[in-house]
């Protein structure tokens, strides 16, 4: 009898240290880091490369809008705010508004910049997560732990492998989450996942990068966070 009991308190204090989130409000900074001369370098690199190749215009014109816009950026800061509802998500930024549907990973994007490149270069992204073939490789370190506003979590990489006609593009998230809190990692359109993978939690920190050039980074913390029920009017004005 005594053994039931410890098991019952056992599971209520699971519960209670474990919350599942169906809506929440997340706030990152933003740090991009990408004026770097070796950076641009690459990137002059594959828009050489890529002539001739089976989708070779659209990543062409890709590289194109990202040498422009690296010439402007510099370790800029900016903040990006996440709305979580049960079925959706709203992501706004210095930039745009993101009306993001995890379960269909449809994404609807609002630019606030007359850009014609810079709008270009999203337009294009899209098209390429469609063509290209996507896999994942997913670390889990427990042991490598990291305190981000008073709140600890540990160490998840995941690896992004896509294979395209001009070979193999691999990008990296090193991720520091706090599994406490069950967020779906499918909920953070700021990772730019393909596909869903079976992780959760309250992401503290996200840098993100390609692997031949880890110098050319977004850097994500969380500043913070509420799990209240968020206003679904805030999708509405934007559909």
């Amino acid at each position: 009898m005594k053994k039931k009991y410890l098991i019952i308190l056992l599971l209520i204090t699971i519960k209670l240290f474990s919350q599942k989130a169906t809506d929440a409000h997340l706030k990152y900074t933003l740090t991009l880091n990408v004026g770097n001369s070796a950076n641009n370098e690459l990137l002059k690199t594959l828009y050489e490369d890529v002539k001739n190749k089976e989708d070779s215009l659209l990543v062409e014109k890709n590289s194109k809008g990202l040498l422009e816009v690296t010439k402007k950026l510099n370790k800029l800061s900016s903040e990006t705010d996440i709305y979580i509802y049960p079925d959706s998500v709203f992501i706004k930024t210095i930039d745009s508004d993101i009306i993001f549907i995890p379960e269909k990973f449809k994404k609807n994007r609002i630019l606030y910049k007359e850009n014609k490149t810079y709008k270009s270069s999203f337009e294009i992204t899209e098209k390429l997560r469609q063509i290209w073939k996507t896999e994942y490789k997913i670390e889990i370190n427990k042991n490598e732990k990291k305190s981000i506003n008073e709140i600890e979590g540990y160490k998840v990489t995941i690896t992004e492998i896509r294979q395209s006609s001009i070979g193999e593009l691999i990008d990296v998230n090193e991720i520091y989450v706090n599994d406490k809190i069950k967020i779906p990692f499918n909920y953070y359109e700021i990772l730019d996942l393909k596909k869903k993978i079976d992780l959760s939690g309250l992401i503290l920190e996200v840098k993100s990068y390609d692997k031949e050039s880890p110098s050319l980074f977004n850097h994500y913390i969380l500043k913070s966070y509420n799990l209240e029920k968020q206003d679904k009017n805030l999708i509405k004005q934007k559909e």
